[in-house]
């Protein structure tokens, strides 16, 4: 089964290295990512695994950027499983492989059961059940996506809700290990290292040596103690 990332984003060069840090980390063989960039600060580059596409001009909302995602993941992989990325938040080494081992026979898409909230105003971070979108960590079969139209993106910020209803004529599987980390609350978010544009020119901003923040080192470390 083919698992494939799509993660917008959009002047954010410090979390964007952590994701693809987090992605590199993944113990799931058959993975791809996409990064889609409409702030023109990068140059155009990859890896054997993964795309980071750049473009001068705005899309139209971020409804937009995941279609567009959505639809080049069908074009150049056929038949996979599409797995929904968001550059600030945090995945752990197991997330594609919990994620693949939700899409058992006749499942159409998958949203998790637990999730990890990383809260700036208190120390560490929190177990919480998934009981709102967390859209950060969801997946389709692309045949399902593909049926129900894929993301609306006239409705501009709504779009999680749209899609959602859309979802719900298929069928759902929650999975069943924590791999995904929410940051919530985070008010240093506009202003903090991890949030600020690189020094120098940022076309020639490289990810081939993306690495981790602080936090999202520890909690990795965490994972593989308690393994």
């Amino acid at each position: 089964m083919k698992l494939v990332g799509i993660c917008p984003t959009y002047q954010r060069p410090n979390y964007l290295s952590n994701l693809l840090w987090c992605f590199q980390q993944q113990d799931y063989a058959d993975k791809h990512l996409l990064i889609l960039d409409d702030a023109g600060q990068y140059y155009y580059q990859g890896d054997k695994d993964w795309v980071l596409h750049t473009e001068r001009e705005r899309y139209q909302n971020l409804a937009q950027k995941y279609s567009v995602l959505c639809n080049v993941a069908m074009q150049a992989f056929g038949h996979c499983i599409i797995v929904v990325m968001e550059d600030d938040d945090i995945y752990l080494p197991n997330h594609f492989s919990n994620t693949a081992a939700a899409f058992t026979p006749g499942v159409d898409y998958v949203m998790p059961n637990v999730v990890g909230a990383v809260n700036y105003l208190e120390p560490g971070y929190s177990i919480n059940t998934a009981t709102t979108n967390y859209h950060g960590a969801w997946a389709y079969d692309s045949k399902f996506y593909k049926k129900i139209g894929g993301y609306t993106y006239e409705h501009g910020a709504m779009h999680d809700n749209v899609i959602r209803d859309k979802m719900r004529h298929g069928r759902l599987q929650r999975t069943t290990e924590l791999s995904y980390v929410y940051r919530c609350h985070d008010d240093h978010y506009q202003g903090s290292k991890l949030n600020q544009v690189m020094t120098g020119d940022p076309t020639f901003i490289g990810f081939l040596n993306a690495k981790p923040d602080e936090l999202t080192e520890r909690m990795v470390s965490e994972w593989n103690r308690q393994k």
